[in-house]
């Protein structure tokens, strides 16, 4: 059963009470989406997108939306490159999924993120099993719905979307508070850049630590208000303030997943159609359970990668002669044009009928010098 498929059957549980109800409110927009599978292949190269420089990124947000008002787009965590994940002593989930509310046109919206892993000790009490017990419902998942959540504006509208969240929910902020989002001197910004591995070498990089600002302006991380009965707990609502562990934790788990949509979707859009869609037909399934009176499974649009020949020539190149060191890795990228967004594949350098490049021989006379 998939992550979405799990998550109706929880309102109303002992997990969603202890949520305050939260997965009973998401359940009411996750009713409405249209629902995303990714493959194995395409979950890795998004990754690969999503390490790509702030400017190719920004270069393609503008063309970005979200395809429908009501989107989930899930994927398993292991088909990510694990060069790639983070170290931290977390379990790793077995599947991640984000549901997306956007305006009509796809240009603004909000992310909520939710996982699973196995379930453990610690999480058995949600469930009202004893530790005993444990053993007989190892199959049961430990399900999390971060109380964060993203904000995002790809309009053109040039005001930052914190700000803008500020306004929309009476915050008032003040003027060194503004100040510090539009921050002239970068000092914000390269800070975060060297706290982010995979941008931390571009820091001294003048258009890329400005095209990072600019990525960063437009999305902002906020509390759900789905989770407001968390915020507004006894228990939680201190251990959910910015320096408690709690925070930081759910702010770690945050950390580079707004970006890798951002990738799925440029691939999405790609004007040269790198990915596949194909919607799933569960009538026969869905009326044998109909019948037996179970849940009917949500029809999900399967997105795989387009393979080609340059697809097949991805590999590391180690221990290479002189010769073939003309033949080099290209990363898979994609490039912004007037008439759209393009996608790269990884390919290898000089690699086909003409390669190795030969290389060129000079005839060189030498003069003897008399004696």
């Amino acid at each position: 059963m998939r992550l979405y498929d799990k998550l109706l059957t929880i309102p109303g549980t002992t997990l969603d009470n202890a949520f305050f109800g939260a997965f009973s409110k998401l359940a009411i927009g996750l009713r409405q989406a249209q629902c995303f599978l990714m493959s194995a292949d395409l979950a890795a190269a998004c990754e690969e997108v999503s390490w790509s420089r702030p400017s190719s990124i920004l270069s393609a947000q503008s063309r970005l939306r979200i395809p429908y008002q009501h989107t989930w787009i899930e994927w398993v965590s292991a088909d990510r490159l694990k060069e790639h994940t983070r170290v931290n002593d977390k379990p790793k989930p077995l599947r991640m999924g984000c549901y997306i509310h956007a305006n009509k046109e796809g240009t603004k919206g909000t992310v909520h993120y939710l996982w699973e892993h196995k379930l453990t000790p610690e999480a058995a009490k949600h469930y009202d099993i004893a530790p005993e017990e444990l053993q007989e419902f190892s199959d049961i998942p430990e399900i999390t719905l971060n109380p964060f959540g993203i904000i995002f504006d790809w309009s053109e509208n040039s005001e930052p979307a914190m700000i803008q969240y500020a306004k929309a929910h009476g915050l008032e902020l003040s003027p060194e508070q503004i100040a510090l989002r539009y921050d002239p001197d970068y000092s914000m910004y390269k800070k975060a850049m060297l706290d982010t591995e995979k941008w931390r070498s571009l820091v001294s990089n003048e258009r890329e630590l400005e095209a990072y600002k600019k990525l960063d302006l437009s999305s902002g991380i906020v509390p759900l208000e789905i989770c407001n009965g968390l915020f507004n707990s006894p228990i939680f609502k201190d251990r959910l303030k910015p320096g408690r562990d709690m925070y930081e934790a759910f702010m770690e788990d945050l950390s580079g997943e707004f970006i890798y949509l951002e990738a799925f979707l440029i691939m999405l859009n790609t004007k040269n159609k790198v990915i596949s869609q194909n919607r799933e037909d569960l009538s026969r399934l869905n009326k044998a359970r109909a019948k037996r009176k179970k849940p009917l499974f949500k029809e999900f649009i399967i997105t795989n990668l387009n393979l080609n020949k340059t697809h097949t020539t991805r590999a590391g190149i180690t221990g290479i002669s002189r010769a073939e060191a003309r033949r080099h890795l290209v990363r898979g990228h994609f490039k912004t044009r007037s008439s759209g967004v393009y996608w790269y594949s990884a390919h290898m350098r000089s690699h086909g009928e003409n390669s190795p490049v030969a290389r060129k021989h000079y005839g060189v006379d030498i003069e003897r010098r008399p004696e």
